[in-house]
């Protein structure tokens, strides 16, 4: 199978707080846990980065220009895997994890994601790649092809959500008048 490069951290993974990031990992495992069973789905792949980054609420310097982290993450309906480099995994990460997510080394993802899918039905965005969709196909027992959720959700940013029932419920409740 083919795996993106990993190159050498330029700099230890950035821990964000719950307060900068809007939300706790906790919040957001709930959250997704919950999407996939209002879908019908019990496994969702997090290929893209920038959705990983947003979902374990940390950032890296692995693309030049864009705070991310080469990884791949996995949530499932009671447990989530982040695959990364294990040069990246600091005592701080590990800690900002812990109890939520199982961290693995990112060049074991295809080698673990079969039996992480398997018999499973399986979320996965349009966009991933061959390599992991064929996993999919040969494991899970059904793949829902669809946006991630994570999309729409990271940009919603905190000041939205909260202002969101007066934009969304207040011109409702003028038009009924």
């Amino acid at each position: 199978m083919t795996s993106r490069p990993v190159g050498k951290p330029e700099r230890d993974v950035i821990i964000l707080s719950d307060e900068a990031a809007g939300r706790s990992v906790s919040n957001k495992l709930s959250w997704l846990r919950e999407t996939l069973k209002n879908n019908n789905a019990q496994v969702h792949i997090l290929t893209g980065l920038d959705a990983i980054a947003w979902m374990f609420n940390f950032r890296g310097s692995d693309v030049p220009y864009c705070p991310v982290t080469i990884s791949y993450a996995v949530v499932s309906s009671d447990k989530a895997y982040l695959f990364i480099d294990p040069a990246k995994v600091t005592d701080a990460l590990r800690n900002h994890l812990k109890d939520q997510v199982e961290i693995r080394e990112y060049d074991k993802f295809f080698e673990e994601l079969p039996a992480l899918v398997s018999k499973q039905t399986v979320w996965v965005d349009p966009y991933v790649s061959a390599a992991v969709h064929k996993v999919c196909e040969d494991s899970a027992t059904q793949i829902i092809e669809r946006n991630s959720p994570i999309t729409l959700e990271k940009s919603l940013k905190n000041e939205v959500r909260s202002l969101f029932p007066l934009i969304y419920v207040f011109p409702r409740l003028n038009r009924r008048g």
